[in-house]
């Protein structure tokens, strides 16, 4: 008879913790190659976390950041797509685009660090809750000061600016509609339309 794996086991409601490890042991991991591109985690808080696959609309959206940021930054910026950056509290998210500035970011080795972004952008669909709370805080935490969810369960781009290193929350959020244009603080004027496309 095969044996069958449980499902939404809660070891935390039995008082057991998860191991946690550290940012420099996960990079042991993969350079050693025990991860690899096919283990699809990544590091949040020392945890490791399932990433979830990647649907039509929203690697289109992806697409889209990519094709609207890449023409206007290439030269000072490298324009990555969920690739890792390594942040603060024992964490590598793989956030799905980042603007990496090219001059600071070509004075180190390794993956881009806070002081390399200039923005962080989720895209959002089954991942809403979670790039709400967790990723909020994690990047809040860590001090990244421009952080938009591009959310398309609700059409709506949501911008976050001015961490609180403290608290883990920005002290500035605001939700954007399809036919509303925002001033960002990198950026300057930009149209949700030409992000959200349906």
């Amino acid at each position: 008879m095969q044996s069958v794996a449980p499902r939404d086991i809660n070891l935390g409601a039995l008082g057991i913790q998860p191991f946690k490890i550290t940012l420099e042991r996960y990079t042991a991991l993969i350079d050693a190659g025990f991860l690899d591109e096919n283990d699809k985690v990544e590091l949040i808080f020392g945890q490791l976390v399932e990433i979830m696959p990647v649907g039509k609309k929203h690697g289109d959206c992806i697409d889209d950041l990519n094709d609207f940021f890449t023409p206007q930054y290439f030269k000072t910026h490298r324009c990555r797509v969920q690739n890792p950056v390594n942040l603060a509290h024992n964490s590598q998210p793989e956030p799905d685009f980042a603007l990496i500035n090219r001059a600071s970011y070509a004075q180190r080795d390794g993956n881009p660090i806070v002081d390399d972004i200039d923005l962080l952008i989720e895209v959002s669909d089954s991942t809403l809750s979670f790039d709400r709370t967790i990723k909020t805080n994690l990047y809040a935490y860590s001090g990244v000061n421009e952080y938009w969810i591009v959310n398309l369960v609700e059409n709506v781009i949501e911008v976050h600016l001015s961490p609180d290193l403290k608290s883990g929350l920005y002290n500035s959020v605001s939700r954007f509609g399809l036919e509303e244009q925002f001033e960002s603080p990198f950026c300057g004027r930009v149209s949700v339309k030409e992000l959200i496309k349906l």
